[in-house]
């Protein structure tokens, strides 16, 4: 028995052992337990004693864990820079992207509105194009009639020169035969004189009676006409230098529109080339668009280098913008030579205007000058019958109010001595009176000129001989 008891109390005593090993385990197990918790802040589980746990990562490169950190807000530090990301390992600020695509969308609003403005610089430019085209069209018709208006004054000029040359040549073929009858004249003076001096002819000079005409008054009046027919010549002459030098002024003139002419194409090349240098610059322009589109695109297609790539694209857009403003101002300057250039067509088409004014005056002057220098001449016979002796026969009136000068002329058949008396009114049916008187010597009148005629109308009468004669007189009239 006492065996058996003793074996229950080793029993008993080993069980009490193990239980007591037993609780100073758990006894550890809890302070572990309670290092674990409630430090850091790193708790799990609602109780008042909670779970501790810490947060590591793996160093994959040195093969050994380290604790992740929290900023003061609870927030993982990590380095940005050193960020690896599977997609295509992109090293990015995103405030810097966010800045620059923010710089990039206003300068591409910047672009935009540029491009507006060119467009509008560009209409204004088509507009004044249009306009300018309108008046160089306006102005190819204003030479074209001035051509034809130069072509038929000059066909105008030249049948004028024609017929003044004629004028010219009848008038110096009537002067040579005015010198010929001055010196058959002077001629038969001198014999007369020789004859009355050598007392070979009786002349009885007081049967002319109180109007008769001596010898050395007839003399003085034939010098008289000389000297007008001389002062006439050099009229003419006058007249025909002042038409010389109108013409060398028309010359001056056609010279001056050539140099317009001349100076408006040049306007218009340099026009042209301008017009070249904007195309130009509008294809750069696109193919900058055509750059800035790839550009994009390799931004969508490659994130990699996404900051070099927009910092490139600004620079070309700020190179492109100063090309925008180049062209701006290119196309301002252009616009201010195109208003100039039609101020310039403007001021051509009013200075043709007044050439053309000028020509149709010249035109004038020229037929004024030529209706001077080819005065209307006409005549009339007042006598061509036979007069019984000692007859007298006077002829009807004659209309003399716009005549300058009168010549009569006239002879008979029988070379006899007859008598012309001119007689003037101022009305047709008026009263007549005597302002002139002629002999026939030998049968033929003595001169009977009246240069300057102050009469308006005449009549002619022819009084005969001793004999019958038949009678031819003529009156020339010229204005």
């Amino acid at each position: 028995m006492s065996n058996v008891n003793t074996g229950l109390g080793v029993a008993h005593d080993d069980a009490m052992n193990h239980h007591i090993d037993n609780k100073a385990q758990l006894t550890l197990t809890n302070t572990k337990l309670d290092n674990l918790s409630g430090a850091g802040n790193n708790n799990l589980g609602d109780g008042a004693t909670k779970l501790q746990a810490y947060a590591y990562g793996r160093d994959a490169t040195n093969g050994l864990m380290k604790p992740l950190k929290l900023d003061t807000s609870g927030r993982l530090e990590c380095s940005v820079d050193a960020l690896e990301v599977t997609a295509e390992t992109i090293n990015l600020s995103t405030d810097t992207l966010e800045t620059l695509i923010t710089s990039t969308n206003t300068k591409l609003t910047t672009m935009d509105n540029v491009l507006d403005a060119s467009l509008v610089k560009q209409t204004n430019l088509e507009t004044l194009i249009t306009t300018l085209d309108g008046v160089q069209d306006n102005a190819l018709t204003k030479l074209g009639e001035i051509e034809v208006s130069a072509d038929a004054l000059i066909s105008a000029n030249h049948t004028d020169l024609l017929a003044l040359e004629a004028s010219l040549t009848s008038m110096e073929g009537k002067q040579d035969t005015q010198i010929t009858h001055l010196s058959e004249i002077e001629g038969a003076v001198e014999t007369l004189e020789g004859c009355v001096g050598s007392n070979k002819v009786n002349v009885n000079i007081s049967s002319v009676g109180a109007g008769g005409i001596s010898t050395e008054a007839k003399q003085d009046t034939i010098i008289g006409h000389v000297d007008g027919i001389e002062t006439l010549i050099t009229a003419t002459n006058s007249k025909i230098d002042t038409f010389d030098a109108v013409l060398d002024a028309s010359l001056v003139k056609q010279t001056n529109l050539e140099t317009l002419i001349t100076t408006l194409d040049g306007v218009q090349d340099n026009a042209l080339t301008k017009l070249g240098e904007i195309e130009v610059t509008n294809n750069a322009n696109q193919v900058l668009l055509g750059t800035i589109d790839e550009d994009t695109n390799a931004i969508k297609g490659h994130v990699d280098g996404i900051e070099t790539l927009i910092t490139a694209t600004n620079s070309k857009i700020d190179t492109f913008d100063a090309v925008l403003d180049a062209s701006l101002v290119k196309q301002t300057n252009i616009e201010t030579l195109i208003t100039t250039l039609d101020g310039v067509q403007d001021n051509v088409l009013t200075k043709l205007g007044e050439i053309d004014t000028a020509i149709d005056t010249l035109d004038a002057v020229v037929d004024a000058v030529l209706v001077k220098l080819a005065p209307v001449k006409t005549h009339t016979t007042t006598h061509s019958s036979e007069l019984s002796a000692s007859s007298t026969s006077l002829s009807s009136s004659i209309d003399v109010r716009t005549v300058k000068h009168i010549d009569i002329i006239g002879s008979n058949t029988n070379e006899i001595q007859g008598t012309l008396n001119l007689y003037a009114s101022i009305t047709s049916n008026g009263t007549y009176h005597k302002f002139g008187i002629g002999t026939f010597f030998e049968g033929v009148l003595t001169v009977s000129r009246f240069p300057n005629n102050a009469y308006k109308f005449i009549k002619v009468e022819v009084v005969n001989g001793a004999s019958a004669s038949t009678y031819n007189v003529v009156v020339c009239m010229s204005s």
